[in-house]
């Protein structure tokens, strides 16, 4: 142990001594070079009592209080008057600082002296000794109580070796998954967790961009399960509590609210029998193929209506005609969407299957194959295709082409039944998707661009069935958690670049189940904007890449479905979103001005989405909960302390001299301190504390009160922290006009240094939240105070409240 102290001491440039305590007139056992530098004694000293530095000047009562607290294994903080090798009288800082063995025995004494003289080096010097006595153990095996307490902080702020502790939700440990090699910046310990520390890097969150890749599609998802699913989400239990997911929502109310508002069985029967029906006239046939032209592929159309004309043929015509059928539609290559960029993996597995070839098939099998496409893609064509062209024009053409053939009336009932059932708006068209989506057989998921970071608010069943993870585990994040060290940073790119823009993807890359295994995923992305040309929705399909025979059906089956997604709704989205959509970054890159204006947009929602509860109020709820609250009700304490803290940080000295010209914050101070920090800076803040009192006295008063701060004798602030000089059989003569100059002096250069350690740390603690809060509440009582919080001079009851803090911040910041 000692031959680490001797190391460590000569690192240090001040004096740094040690005495032995079990050895009859402690003797020092070592001294280190920077004890010669400030007494001019070196190690020809070793074996000697300190004594030697004694003279005729130097204070006997301080003597006294020295030898007390050897004998009483006490530490000590202590100015007196010592000579130096060339007999210089010079003004000692000395700290004590006992040290015991394994069995509390009292084993030596540390001394820490400096030259307490005005310099450029003084406060580096008194820096040091603070940290010094602040992290030399009081132990040999640094296993005493206060040495565990200082050596080991609570928290990590006050020590960069600990390890963060975050407390983590269960649903989102995920052992065997392997991490993503993306990143970006995680929750900063700023911004309304309280306390300075620094920003954490870590994985996941949302930003700026879309969803990340997701994973394949299996096989069909057995009857009734997406039902299933929403009775056994009633029993979930995760930390959140009973019926609650990881993020505090209530499980399967979102698919809840929709199958309770839009029965999936009796709107696509009724739908599907009208559009089956209304197919039967040339003129409709050419309407709706006409709408489709306008926002989807007419192609679906075109082999539903070859499939009607070979059921219309006779047997021996059917059989003739269905293989050519076939072989057109059904047996034809692909090619996807999101052809304007792709990955080089991607184009090469589209042209594998495409130069493969079709298999030829029977005409009995090719009539069984198309019947079931045909009515695959009736029910795709009735769930979100017809109910639009019902109010587009095309369809008024329609009934007016009726009605002056005297055919109308039937259909135009039958229309206006559909129309009854169809989505009012954005949000409605969610609800209904999401009711028919939960049953696919191909892995669906939905993500909201109007909320921020494009959370998924939808996942169906077969997502779950291929990825491993359950729906509360999935939504609600962003879908970057399926990609892992080998996801293609080129596939990553072409995601990026085509959703940033609003544009179809379409992707080949490796993604990760739960469980950590690899698979091939061909992701598709289908943009949707609303009437308004906001950015609402993105629509992913994913397909499980099995290099087997029925690969090419496979492809041809997915292309079909991504053809049948829409890319524009004529329906408009309800004011939360319309107004967040109005602010939204541009996909065509340009700046969006109207964020300018973001009060009163949000007002202005307000006010429309009361209109719309009371005209609708027989409507589902929306999918996606709006965040939706009275800034009145909102504490906004430690995010009020925390940006107060980064702005004091920005200037230190300043912050500190006007905290510490408050009485209520040196008392703060002063108390962090006298836990927190060594006897030096308890001191510095005393001294302080006592000069602003001095200060703020007038006349008499104030001569009297510097007086009575130098007539101390013992643990004197004003004398330990200053170069005064003390006689005290003359301090009833003395001039006190040259005495205060020097108190000023010395006040200006302990600012200094509590600026450069102890303040920093202070803002650390705990108890700093509580004082900016209370500074808070005298600045709205209309205070004025030498100390800003960050809220000062700002309305907390506007709704830009938070936002209005952070731009008085930012303006304080040099990057």
């Amino acid at each position: 142990w000692l031959d680490m102290f001797r190391t460590l001491s000569e690192t240090v440039s001040i004096g740094m001594v040690i005495s032995d305590m079990t050895v009859p007139g402690i003797p020092l056992v070592y001294i280190n070079e920077g004890f010669k530098v400030v007494t001019g004694y070196g190690k020809e000293k070793i074996g000697c009592s300190c004594r030697f530095l004694q003279g005729k000047e130097t204070e006997s009562y301080l003597n006294d209080e020295i030898m007390a607290a050897l004998q009483q294994s006490e530490s000590l903080l202590v100015k007196l008057h010592n000579y130096k090798a060339n007999g210089q009288k010079f003004q000692c800082l000395l700290a004590l600082h006992p040290v015991f063995g394994p069995n509390g025995e009292y084993k030596y004494q540390i001394g820490l002296q400096l030259d307490m003289v005005m310099s450029a080096d003084i406060t580096r010097q008194l820096l040091e000794m603070e940290r010094l006595i602040r992290y030399m153990p009081h132990s040999i095996t640094g296993e005493n109580t206060e040495d565990v307490i200082r050596i080991i902080p609570s928290d990590t702020l006050g020590d960069g070796t600990l390890f963060p502790f975050v407390g983590v939700d269960p649903s989102e440990v995920r052992g065997a998954a392997p991490a993503s090699t993306g990143g970006g910046m995680g929750g900063g310990a700023f911004g309304g967790g309280g306390g300075f520390g620094g920003s954490m890097m870590g994985g996941g969150g949302g930003g700026f961009g879309a969803p990340a890749p997701m994973a394949g599609m299996g096989g069909a998802a057995p009857a009734g399960q997406g039902a299933e699913v929403m009775q056994q989400g009633k029993e979930v239990v995760t930390k959140k509590g009973k019926g609650k997911d990881q993020y505090g929502r209530a499980f399967g109310k979102k698919q809840k609210a929709a199958m309770l508002e839009f029965t999936k069985t009796l709107w696509l029967q009724d739908a599907t029998t009208s559009l089956r029906n209304l197919l039967q006239l040339e003129v409709a046939q050419q309407a709706f193929l006409g709408f489709l032209k306008t926002e989807y592929s007419e192609a679906q159309l075109e082999f539903f209506l070859e499939a009607q004309k070979l059921e219309a043929m006779d047997p021996v015509s059917q059989a003739k005609a269905a293989p050519a059928v076939y072989q057109m539609f059904i047996s034809a290559g692909g090619k996807g969407i999101g052809q304007q960029e792709r990955t080089t993996a991607t184009q090469q597995m589209w042209d594998y299957v495409n130069a493969a070839g079709g298999n030829a098939v029977d005409s009995q099998t090719a009539m069984l194959k198309i019947r079931e496409e045909a009515e695959t893609t009736l029910k795709m064509l009735a769930f979100d295709a017809f109910p639009r062209f019902v109010k587009s024009k095309h369809c008024q053409n329609v009934l007016s082409a009726l009605q002056q053939s005297g055919n109308g009336k039937q259909i135009e009932g039958m229309l206006n039944q559909v129309d009854n059932t169809a989505p009012q708006d954005a949000d409605d068209w969610l609800n209904i998707f999401v009711s028919t989506a939960e049953s696919f057989p191909a892995c669906i998921v939905i993500s909201d661009m109007t909320i921020p970071g494009a959370p998924m608010v939808f996942v169906n069943q077969e997502f779950c069935r291929t990825t491993g993870y359950a729906k509360e585990e999935a939504t609600g994040r962003n879908c970057r958690f399926l990609q892992g060290p080998d996801t293609e940073p080129e596939a990553i790119q072409v995601i990026r670049n085509t959703l940033s823009k609003g544009q179809d993807c379409h992707v080949k890359l490796t993604n990760y189940r739960k469980n950590g295994e690899m698979f091939q995923n061909l992701l598709s992305m289908k943009p949707v904007f609303d009437a308004d040309g906001i950015y609402r929705y993105v629509i992913g399909v994913q397909f499980e890449i099995k290099e087997d025979q029925n690969l090419k059906q496979r492809l041809v089956q997915l292309d079909k479905l991504l053809r049948l997604l829409p890319s524009k709704l004529n329906l408009r989205s309800k004011a939360s979103a319309r107004a967040k959509g109005a602010m939204a970054v541009k996909v065509t890159g340009e700046a969006n001005q109207m964020v300018n204006n973001k009060e009163q947009i949000l007002q202005q929602s307000k006010q429309m989405e009361v209109q719309e509860m009371v005209q609708n109020q027989t409507r589902p709820k929306a999918l996606v909960a709006q965040a939706n609250y009275d800034p009145r009700t909102v504490n906004y304490d430690r995010t009020v302390a925390a940006f107060t803290k980064i702005i004091w940080l920005q200037d230190p000295v300043n912050s500190c001299r006007c905290i510490l010209m408050d009485a209520m914050c040196r008392e703060y101070f002063i108390n962090f301190a006298e836990g927190n920090c060594g006897s030096l800076i308890s001191y510095h803040l005393k001294f302080i504390d006592q000069v602003m009192q001095i200060r703020m006295a007038q006349g008499a008063l104030q001569l009297k009160k510097i007086r009575a701060a130098h007539m101390k004798r013992y643990h004197n602030e004003m004398f330990y922290c200053t170069s005064t000089e003390i006689d005290y059989g003359t301090l009833n003569s003395m001039n006190w006009g040259p005495v205060f100059e020097g108190i000023v002096m010395w006040q200006e250069q302990t600012i200094f240094m509590l600026a450069s350690e102890a303040f920093p740390r202070f803002l650390e603690h705990p108890s700093s939240v509580e004082l900016i809060t209370k500074l808070r509440q005298r600045e709205a009582a209309g205070e004025q105070l030498p100390c800003r919080t960050a809220s000062s001079g700002i309305n907390p009851q506007s709704e830009s409240f938070w936002l209005d803090m952070f731009r008085t911040l930012s303006e304080t910041v040099s990057i």
